[in-house]
């Protein structure tokens, strides 16, 4: 399975898929998301489906539906049923009181269900204010109806920020969660491209989530450490000579992080090592994860992203333990549209 190949450490996944009628029957008679997916030992976290509400005002589905469904799944986590929102909505306030609302229905449930399994609120806010009022309705719900102590928390409305061109914001906001929740695990939802995911952990996030390294390879984009994705379809540039000079700088670029950090890559139908040490060798693999025909490669191009992603989460772990961890996001962020983000976030650290 990819999540060996790629060396997947959690995997999460959308409760609002199992309420469709072929999944919910097979969920209701004990089939789990784990066994389907070989999963293996990996957690999986099962998300709420709020994503799919982010432009609706309300919604189709009750915190106690979602609470049943996340319990039949046999998840090690399960997001809480929050209500998120766009820069540009006019009900955050309305949206962050049906959050809450919806924590207190889903702690009472576990409550009453004696449910051994572990539930994450998710607090909203593009303001401090905001952010601190949900936190204390957060907190109130969890010392009365949950463990009393607040070991994770998720944090939800950022991702539409830094998409739609605002990601010092987004970053500024994820600094004030961790500011005040200093001993919390926090996850940010949707922060997971290989550029984005390293502002957010320099932020103040411990882990992120991603669908870019799937949805890219679907439009036939593919990434590598320190760069944005890069369109691998023959029909994108204006003549061959073109192309080929695309696909030779992507495998430059492979080589140039083998030798200077040890990046690797893989044959992804068997999930062996490739040797590129040469530029032929590279171009070789380059030529797997484009589509000459129709979409032939696209499972090559999503483990690839995939592995990208993995990579840069263990190549900031690493910085970390140098204590260099804004030099290393520096060197990957330099000469992108994340540079301010940086900048501003690096005011925020005093560094």
């Amino acid at each position: 399975m990819p999540w060996d190949f790629t060396r997947t450490e959690a995997l999460l996944i959308n409760a609002y898929d199992f309420t469709r009628p072929r999944f919910n029957k097979l969920v209701m008679n004990g089939w789990t998301p784990s066994k389907y997916l070989k999963t293996g030992k990996r957690p999986i976290i099962i998300d709420s489906g709020a994503y799919y509400f982010v432009r609706k005002s309300n919604m189709t589905v009750t915190p106690k539906e979602v609470f049943d469904l996340q319990r039949r799944s046999k998840a090690d986590l399960a997001v809480i049923l929050d209500h998120p929102f766009i820069p540009e909505a006019n009900d955050k306030d309305k949206r962050i009181k049906r959050t809450l609302a919806n924590t207190r229905v889903m702690l009472k449930e576990a409550q009453s269900a004696d449910s051994s399994l572990e539930l994450m609120p998710v607090i909203h806010g593009h303001n401090r204010k905001q952010l601190s009022d949900c936190l204390q309705g957060i907190t109130r719900q969890v010392e009365k109806y949950g463990s009393g102590d607040l070991r994770r928390i998720g944090i939800g409305s950022i991702a539409p920020l830094a998409q739609r061109g605002n990601a010092a914001m987004a970053v500024e906001l994820i600094n004030i969660v961790r500011e005040l929740c200093p001993q919390s695990h926090i996850h940010c939802f949707s922060m997971g491209s290989g550029l984005l995911m390293l502002l957010a952990f320099l932020a103040g996030a411990d882990s992120v989530d991603s669908q870019s390294w799937m949805v890219s390879a679907a439009f036939k984009y593919a990434q590598l450490p320190g760069t944005h994705v890069v369109r691998l379809g023959p029909r994108d540039y204006k003549d061959v000579h073109s192309f080929k000079t695309a696909k030779k700088s992507f495998a430059e670029r492979i080589l140039k992080l083998a030798g200077d950090e040890g990046f690797f890559v893989c044959d992804w139908m068997r999930g062996v090592k490739m040797n590129c040490s040469q530029l032929s060798e590279a171009l070789d693999y380059v030529d797997e994860l484009v589509d000459h025909k129709s979409n032939e490669n696209v499972h090559n191009r999503a483990c690839h992203n995939l592995w990208v992603f993995n990579w840069e989460a263990n190549q900031y772990r690493d910085s970390i333990a140098r204590g260099g961890e804004i030099t290393f996001v520096q060197s990957r962020i330099q000469g992108t549209r994340y540079e301010g983000a940086l900048e501003k976030l690096k005011g925020l650290l005093g560094g």
